[in-house]
């Protein structure tokens, strides 16, 4: 019989090298491990420090709007500088910070068990954020409801823009440009216009040059001292400015909700807030400190002082009365005699009042602004706004605006315009973070 060939050799060579290559990939799944191991202790320790930074940045906010310095080291408010070594968890966190009376940079350094560290550098301020409210290019626009102008009434140094006729009475005087968009409209009886555009120029005095249809009929009375130009085309339609009340609920409702009618009490601040029922400031002074939005009606009684905190700067005021549910009922604005707006002291600053009330009436409008009464953008995109004897509004739009007799509209009384105005949407004179300044 044959003898079989001897193969053990192989089969143990065979062994040895899978033994080899298992032990080799043994070897790198477990240098893999420890090394996946080591990068997760790693990316844990970094993601630490940086809770413990962020937790420092906060708390330095928070102690730079105490009254007291208890819970901040010893000092607080504006005068807080930070703290040190302070444990969190079981971590720590220094910080520092430093800058003005009003912008201040805050440095926070978190620190892990293990010694790894992370900065956070932000920025704070007592300015309030603000958003751009466009569209305010003329001292007054009404829609379907037009124009109406009593006796010694003026319009200054801004320009006119009416969707329906713009009707004055004896001495009411329009400084610039009037526009009427209204297939068939007309200017009457209105002094002092700049340069008129219209379908009918009516009894008026235009100080340059008139644009209107046929001649001379829709010229009648009128003396014009420039150019008349017949065959004009009607000026073109313009809407009213544009308000996202979606972002401005919101704004206001960052700051809390008042359940029911509200009277302010003398020497207080309100804002941001949501009012769930009426806002009354009654014969007092009460400051703006961010956008109000009232569900009822805001009413400002005789001799009561509305005024905005100087934190706001060169940025405007908010109130808001708006009641989705019942425009015909609510959401009234009336600012009785001798009630006083206080802007922020800078230019370019005022008080914006809107109403979404349907009202149309003169006499009981969507926002009635009493006599003797200075200062304040006004706003009622349904209804009407009625400016009272002796009043002065900065700008007025609507379905309709009513100037009572020796009424006035000062436009640019400061040399700068309401038309693109920044208004608060945060809260004024609180230390916040600075959007867009975080950095690691």
């Amino acid at each position: 019989m044959k003898k079989m060939p001897d193969n053990r050799g192989q089969v143990l060579l065979i062994a040895a090298m899978i033994m080899a290559l298992v032990s080799a990939y043994a070897v790198v799944v477990i240098d893999k491990s420890v090394h996946a191991t080591k990068l997760n202790k790693a990316i844990n320790d970094n993601s630490q420090a940086l809770w413990f930074a962020e937790a420092g940045a906060n708390k330095a906010v928070w102690c730079l709007n105490q009254t007291v310095g208890t819970n901040c080291g010893g000092t607080f408010g504006s005068g807080y500088v930070g703290e040190s070594n302070i444990n969190m968890g079981n971590g720590t966190f220094t910080t520092t910070v430093s800058g003005t009376s009003t912008l201040k940079t805050v440095t926070s350094v978190g620190t892990t068990p293990g010694g790894e560290t992370k900065t956070v550098k932000i920025q704070t301020s007592t300015a309030p954020q603000t958003v751009t409210q466009s569209g305010f290019d003329f001292a007054v626009q009404a829609t379907g409801g037009g124009v109406g102008l009593s006796n010694n009434a003026e319009v200054q140094n801004g320009p006119l823009y009416s969707a329906a006729d713009v009707t004055c009475s004896n001495n009411a005087e329009t400084e610039r440009d009037v526009y009427v968009s209204r297939v068939g409209g007309k200017i009457d009886n209105c002094d002092n216009i700049r340069d008129a555009y219209a379908d009918r120029v009516l009894n008026s005095q235009v100080n340059r040059d008139a644009y209107y249809k046929n001649n001379p009929a829709d010229i009648s009375g009128s003396t014009v001292t420039g150019t008349k130009h017949p065959n004009s085309s009607t000026p073109a339609p313009r809407a009213l400015p544009s308000f996202d009340f979606n972002f401005w609920h919101q704004a206001a409702e960052a700051g809390g909700t008042i359940s029911g009618n509200y009277t302010a009490p003398n020497g207080s601040t309100i804002g941001p807030k949501k009012i769930n029922g009426n806002l009354t400031i009654d014969s007092t002074t009460v400051t703006i400190t961010g956008p109000v939005w009232v569900l009822g009606n805001v009413l400002l009684t005789n001799n009561s002082v509305l005024k905005l905190s100087t934190a706001f700067g060169p940025a405007s005021g908010l109130i808001l009365a708006d009641k989705p549910s019942d425009m015909a009922n609510s959401g009234t604005i009336t600012i009785s005699n001798n009630a006083v707006l206080e802007r922020s002291g800078i230019d370019g600053s005022y008080i914006m009042f809107v109403s979404t009330n349907t009202k149309t009436s003169d006499s009981s409008p969507a926002i009635n602004v009493a006599n003797n009464v200075d200062g304040g953008v006004f706003y009622a995109p349904n209804g009407s706004v009625t400016i009272n004897n002796n009043g002065n509004a900065m700008a007025a739009a609507g379905y309709r605006v009513f100037l009572n007799n020796n009424a006035t509209i000062n436009y640019d009384s400061a040399g700068v315009t309401p038309a693109n105005m920044t208004v608060a949407s945060t809260a004024a004179g609180t230390w916040r973070k600075v959007k867009g300044t975080r950095s690691e």
